[in-house]
């Protein structure tokens, strides 16, 4: 997994390098863009780059038996699952509007990222005792406050290069159906947690001249979680990281 991540981020930053020195060379005749539309429409492709891991589950598991003197005895253990898995392809509509712009260049917006992925992913067991569920299907939904500047900062801007910075929360939906299932037992597939994003934006002469952006998101769940049963030195067998999730996206504008 965290090879994903520095593979992906690695990507994010050398792909910038590329398109800030290939873009710098502005047209000699920019388009005339006014600033009456401060509303942004695009669309993003995620290819095996949406990961995500989601929180921890706790189950209380109750056993009860009769020893060899024939008294009752009840043992309580406790069961760890999450669910884990990547989308092989993630398809996103970003919506974005300008609350206020500051200049030509510089901008602060509201945005939700939609999306939608065919998700392969396991509901894997904490501990030995425990079931794997396999699943699939995701949705997600990204609604961040955020800072525009340079391309498409506003409808007015004509620079060939962009950023945008982001800060909000999202709702993780993973897996949306089971397809094998053998525990009945109650998974979380439904989270909310903060998520960050940071997006750079550059004109594309192979593309029609339209606008792209490569966009890094990454959320961030609830703290870590160490499994209550102690070992026979009392101390804890695991522990678990925190739920997060992970994409890297390639968008094209649809109305700059």
């Amino acid at each position: 997994m965290k090879k994903i991540i520095f593979s992906g981020i690695s990507t994010l930053l050398i792909s910038a390098g590329l398109f800030a020195q290939s873009s710098s060379k502005k047209t000699d005749t920019p388009k005339e863009r006014t600033r009456e539309e401060k509303t942004f429409h695009s669309i993003g492709t995620s290819v095996y780059m949406d990961v995500y891991n989601g929180p921890i589950r706790e189950k209380e598991i109750t056993t009860t038996y009769t020893d060899a003197f024939g008294n009752p005895v009840t043992n309580t253990t406790y069961d760890y699952s999450r669910v884990t898995g990547y989308s092989y392809f993630t398809l996103i509509y970003h919506y974005r509007y300008n609350m206020h712009e500051m200049n030509d260049n510089a901008a602060l917006s509201i945005s939700a990222f939609p999306s939608a992925g065919i998700f392969v992913g396991a509901t894997n067991p904490g501990t030995s005792v425990g079931v794997i569920q396999q699943g699939y299907g995701c949705f997600n939904l990204p609604i961040m406050a955020g800072f525009e500047a340079g391309a498409a900062a506003t409808q007015g801007s004509s620079s060939p290069i962009g950023l945008f910075l982001g800060a909000g929360y999202e709702l993780n939906c993973a897996p949306l159906m089971y397809a094998k299932t053998t525990d009945n037992r109650d998974i979380k597939t439904k989270w909310v947690n903060p998520c960050v994003s940071i997006g750079v934006r550059y004109e594309s002469k192979s593309n029609f001249g339209n606008l792209q952006e490569i966009n890094l998101k990454m959320g961030f769940g609830l703290a870590s979680m160490e499994i209550k049963e102690p070992n026979n030195m009392g101390q804890n067998l695991y522990t678990f990281t925190k739920a997060f999730t992970f994409r890297l996206s390639y968008f094209t504008y649809l109305n700059y």
